[in-house]
């Protein structure tokens, strides 16, 4: 190789590296940007969260970022709740772990003051168990890992396998996806009363489009858990209720200016009260919501509102009731487009089956923008809306009403000791023959009933008028 052809290389060598050294260095800066216009938009959308103690440390191939955060009206003075800590290695080649515009790994630091159990977990984490990845088309990866703990300590039993969450998306906060996975949680209370609670396989999943406004982005939701159960014994008594096979869907979507979602939600129950008593299982729960024409425009100037009202209660304390004032006019505008909510739950039971639904619906209802929304009260009345249907077959209410009895057991032993004149408690047979004799409620068979109709400012329950007290 001759001395011209060297010289060829050498060149060439210095403008790649010259050229990478600028990359890095352009890279560094927009990222730090990035951070930084994160910070003023939380700042701008969440009025009580104070970022202080900021510092910037720029390297040619990697930068730190550190601040303090701190919950109140005022930015105060003291520790922080907590401090955060970013290491960013520079792209194209950040940290030589592969092509991209750079890699954060992120550290928390909690004040001397925290419990120091806590503090011992959170200052374990691995430097890469919360770390992102950032590309050059403004697009991220996320990668959250708390590790698995055990606390037994103070009559405490604490076992978590930990918690995973993966996530991508933009920087502008539009199209994002993430999952959580969590293995299993369980808490042991040990004092006069044995208390326990565990959940066990829960996942979840949330996508979004990207699309409207950041209180009503479309896209998906899902929950799934394994089951969940709370336990609570003592020396005469015992309680336990379960969740089983626990699934949950949510789609959200726009239609023009407009915000519909549904939701349902599927689970297997059981309760149980007493040493000895028999577990009364629902073999499956369904829960059906709807919420549709929620109107999008109405419902950001609302949220806007109510985040600069937080706002001025931080300068001005004794703004609060104006913006109260302000706030109720804001959800009158939200609800003069149609706004519509239903609910439907069915629980089956061997072979029977128990129902309630939920309705409600505004009509033709426009209050002007500036009118006091107390005194359009009248007209949104007029256009509202409601029904409310509920049905169960008497055994069930009779094995409520027992279930009951048994939690209140102990109790009603010491009040008898105590006023042994005491007349006895009417019995739930005496009861719901009250309340049908008062048409409250009505009995077709062996299956209880009630229905309530709120319709253009007139009520009715089971079909007869209901005057109401406050029209």
């Amino acid at each position: 190789m001759n001395k011209k052809t060297l010289t060829s290389v050498s060149v060439a060598l210095a403008v790649l590296v010259a050229g990478y050294v600028g990359a890095t260095a352009y890279t560094g800066n927009k990222v730090v940007a990035a951070l930084e216009a994160q910070m003023a938009q939380v700042q701008e959308q969440l009025p009580f969260v104070h970022f202080v103690d900021t510092k910037i440390e720029k390297g040619l191939f990697s930068s730190t970022f550190s601040t303090g955060l701190r919950i109140g009206c005022e930015e105060g003075e003291g520790q922080p709740l907590l401090q955060i800590r970013e290491h960013v290695a520079h792209g194209p080649l950040p940290g030589l772990a592969g092509f991209g515009a750079a890699v954060i790994d992120t550290q928390i630091i909690l004040p001397d003051n925290a419990p120091k159990g806590l503090r011992d977990y959170v200052s374990g984490m691995k430097p890469d168990d919360i770390r992102t990845w950032l590309a050059y088309d403004d697009s991220y990866r996320v990668a959250l890992n708390l590790p698995a703990v055990e606390v037994a300590e103070s009559g405490v039993n604490l076992k978590w396998s930990g918690l995973r969450l993966t996530g991508t998306g933009q920087i502008s906060g539009e199209a994002y996806s993430a999952e959580i996975a969590m293995p299993k949680l369980e808490v042991n209370l040990h004092s006069e009363k044995e208390l326990g609670f565990k959940v066990v396989d829960l996942s979840a999943r949330a996508e979004s489009q990207g699309s409207g406004s950041i209180w009503a982005q479309p896209g998906s939701r899902t929950l799934s858990i394994g089951s969940i159960d709370f336990q609570m014994t003592d020396e005469e008594n015992a309680f336990s209720a379960q969740l089983a096979r626990l699934n949950s869907t949510s789609e959200s979507s726009l239609d023009k200016d407009f915000l519909n979602i549904a939701t349902t939600t599927t689970s297997g129950f059981s309760l149980k009260a007493g040493k000895d008593a028999k577990p009364f299982p629902l073999e499956s729960i369904k829960i059906q919501e709807s919420v549709k024409h929620v109107h999008v425009p109405s419902l950001q100037k609302l949220m806007d509102m109510y985040m600069a009202g937080l706002w001025s209660i931080c300068a001005k304390p004794e703004a609060g009731a104006e913006q109260v004032v302000a706030g109720l006019a804001a959800a009158g505008q939200l609800l003069a487009h149609g706004l519509e909510a239903a609910v439907h739950i069915t629980a089956n039971h061997e072979s029977s089956s128990a129902e309630l639904s939920y309705a409600l619906a505004v009509g033709d209802y426009a209050p002007p923008e500036d009118e006091n929304f107390l005194e359009s009260i009248p007209a949104l009345l007029a256009a509202l809306n409601v029904k409310l249907d509920a049905r169960a077959p008497l055994a069930w209410i009779k094995r409520v009403d027992a279930f009951i009895n048994e939690l209140n057991l102990a109790q009603v032993e010491a009040d008898d000791e105590d006023d042994e004149d005491e007349e006895a408690p009417v019995g739930i047979d005496a009861k719901l023959a009250s309340l049908i004799d008062e048409k409250l409620l009505v009995r077709k068979e062996d299956e209880i009933s009630a229905s309530f109709v709120f319709e253009k400012g007139a009520a009715t329950l089971n079909g007869e008028p209901l005057p109401l007290p406050f029209f």
